[in-house]
């Protein structure tokens, strides 16, 4: 359920011919970035690679807005402002804006300053051309941790980016909040929060945060970030429709409480290498497909449900089971076996070094 990035590089934005000088310098010192300038003679010669002339600046920033992974605009901030406000569709997919004088002298952080990178850019940024970089969010000035940045860092999908706001301002008014974190993803990092352990009860009435692969309790205030611990293992007889895997999916991770958005890859055997359902199936997930040969599969001598029947058609005892724990690196298979009349589907969550004291949710 990962949409993937087509994104590449960076947009160097100009308006005059000083502000275009300076976008070359930047150009030749920032890799894989293209220069857009301001076409005043239509009899020019063809630009050179990396170069783009455009008639009509509005126009050309929304066509380009959502290809780069981030924007450098060498012009007034109002300017900037009204182009690019219809752009923006949510803090977690906006790509970094940076604005720049046409001097040099000040490189400013204006849009998606943490997932995007654009403070991370504008420091780089301003010490290429020793400006003054300026940065407004609040915990960079305040140096309290910035919990979007933290969960991009330890590879969290943020479930309710609506809740980071909120929990931020905890974090940086030193209010009462806590963290649900079983394996240590983000528990060095926030050791501000009330660490919550035993989740058999209700969770405290404060503001929180929730690290695991497991569906919390309901709470109004809950920030939600999903570790990609969770592997499946999938065995489908020949033909099986894409959706009924799907639906098999959804299902079971619904059934055993554990979050779909966890999921990182999908194992299987390597003659399911053809399967089109199941192929199709990963592809909706944006989920890599890996494939096993029979060696491998039978060389896992711990599954919990081995089948005489798979052994008699495919030569190994087990197919989905096996390749959830393959899958997982050997991980521990926290779903066994659940089928349908052409799926079959088993969990596995790799080993992680907090496991072995994280407490068991009843859900699983």
């Amino acid at each position: 359920m990962k949409t993937p990035t087509k994104r590449h590089g960076l947009a160097i934005w100009t308006l005059t011919q000083t502000a275009a000088d300076l976008g070359r310098r930047l150009q030749q010192m920032l890799p894989d970035a293209s220069l857009y300038f301001q076409q005043r003679d239509p009899s020019a010669d063809a630009p050179a690679p990396g170069m783009h002339p455009y008639t009509a600046l509005k126009p050309a920033v929304h066509k380009a807005f959502h290809q780069y992974t981030g924007h450098i605009f060498i012009m007034a901030t109002g300017i900037v402002v009204r182009i690019i406000a219809p752009m923006f569709i949510r803090k977690t997919t906006d790509p970094a804006v940076l604005v720049m004088d046409e001097a040099g002298a000040h490189v400013i952080s204006l849009l998606s300053g943490h997932l995007g990178g654009a403070n991370a850019l504008t420091r780089q940024v301003a010490g290429m051309i020793g400006a003054t970089p300026v940065i407004t969010t609040a915990s960079d000035i305040s140096g309290a941790p910035a919990l979007d940045l933290l969960a991009a860092a330890a590879d969290l999908y943020v479930e309710t980016p609506s809740l980071l706001k909120r929990l931020q301002m905890c974090l940086l008014d030193n209010t009462p909040c806590f963290l649900y974190d079983p394996y240590d993803f983000l528990a060095a990092d926030l050791p501000m929060a009330e660490r919550v352990t035993d989740t058999a009860g209700r969770l405290p009435a404060t503001p929180g945060i929730w690290i695991s692969h497991t569906e919390p309790p309901d709470h109004p205030e809950l920030l939600v970030l999903r570790p990609q611990v969770l592997f499946a293992g999938i065995g489908c007889n020949r033909g099986t429709p894409a959706q009924e895997i799907l639906d098999h999916l959804v299902h079971t991770f619904s059934s055993t409480g554990q979050s779909i958005r966890s999921l990182s890859a999908i194992g299987t055997l390597d003659i399911k290498a053809d399967e089109a359902g199941l192929t199709v199936a990963a592809e909706t997930l944006h989920l890599p497909l890996i494939y096993f040969d029979r060696e491998a599969l039978g060389r896992v001598d711990t599954v919990p449900t081995p089948s005489s029947v798979v052994h008699h058609h495919i030569g190994v005892h087990s197919v989905c089971e096996a390749a959830a724990i393959l899958t997982s690196r050997n991980g521990e298979l926290i779903v066994p076996k659940t089928k349908t009349r052409n799926v079959t589907l088993a969990i596995a969550r790799t080993a992680l070094p907090s496991s072995a004291s994280a407490p068991v949710i009843s859900s699983i």
